[in-house]
């Protein structure tokens, strides 16, 4: 892996994108033209207290439980639990309004005394990924060749300029402010990389970088992007490989991620053990108000 600064070779999907707000349909942001499309949705992770209840906890706040449990669930099973609808354009919101809270103490409050936390957005982890990569090896003639692009507002990746402080905030109050070029260990990908060419898309500049998809299943792949520079690796906003047969979009505001390809690619990936995917329509609403059914 490593920058690529022929930015060309991202413009077949600008030309599929609409122009407009980041609010009205997936393609602000994933191509039109393919034959079908998948939403992958991001995990939920639950826990609860061992030996304690959360209302201990939340009038005590020194108290301290014995321990923790920790489970997985799917947003099918969550939003079964809750009475919401279940449909392919669910919204978390959606979710978290029908537990009766906004989910900022401990998450949303679940049955049996589990509270789960809101799923990431803009990416996944690199296991994941590496998951949904496996598929999609699978799906080009070019597993070894093709295109990461990673969006430049990531903090600490690019440039540096106008980033001074952080703040923290826990029930609403000020917690602390620290300043950031303590966590910043590592320089930036250099002048060359922070001054180079951006792929423009509606909605976000790039950085691009070249990625085969092969190469990104495997788990290790961090160690090998250089674009990553902790512990917790910034996924790609897009993917993928040089037959376009397919691409993969991680949009930052997204809790899901997104693949365009054939009707096979999505066959496979509804058929994946470990991952809650479901078909969706081109032209879907996954803003925040496109959960019609619930609301």
């Amino acid at each position: 892996m490593r920058w690529q600064p022929e930015v060309a070779r991202g413009a077949w999907i600008a030309e599929r994108l609409d122009r407009g707000s980041l609010t009205a349909t997936m393609h602000s942001v994933v191509p039109r033209g393919f034959a079908a499309y998948a939403r992958i949705f991001h995990p939920l992770e639950g826990r609860r207290p061992v030996g304690a209840t959360w209302d201990e906890l939340r009038r005590d706040p020194e108290f301290w439980p014995g321990g923790w449990e920790q489970r997985p669930t799917t947003w099918r099973s969550l939003a079964h639990d809750l009475g919401v609808t279940w449909h392919p354009l669910v919204q978390w919101h959606s979710i978290a309004r029908a537990s009766g809270e906004d989910g900022r103490w401990n998450g949303i409050p679940g049955p049996d005394g589990w509270r789960y936390g809101e799923p990431l957005s803009g990416g996944v982890s690199a296991q994941m990924l590496a998951e949904i990569a496996v598929v999609l090896a699978r799906h080009t003639s070019t597993p070894d060749v093709g295109q990461a692009a990673v969006w430049e507002g990531h903090g600490g990746l690019f440039s540096n300029d106008g980033i001074s402080r952080i703040t923290f905030y826990a029930d609403d109050e000020l917690e602390s402010e620290v300043d950031e070029a303590a966590f910043l260990e590592s320089p930036p990908l250099g002048p060359e990389v922070d001054a180079g060419p951006r792929l423009e898309l509606p909605a976000r500049s790039h950085v691009l970088f070249d990625a085969g998809i092969r190469e990104l299943a495997d788990e290790s792949w961090p160690e090998r992007a250089p674009w990553v520079r902790d512990s917790w690796p910034v996924t790609p906003s897009l993917v993928w490989p040089e037959d376009r047969a397919w691409v993969l979009v991680g949009e930052v505001d997204y809790d899901s991620t997104i693949v365009a390809g054939s009707a096979d690619v999505v066959a496979d990936l509804l058929a994946a053990p470990g991952l809650e995917v479901e078909e969706i329509p081109e032209g879907a609403d996954l803003s925040w108000d496109g959960d019609r059914l619930n609301g």
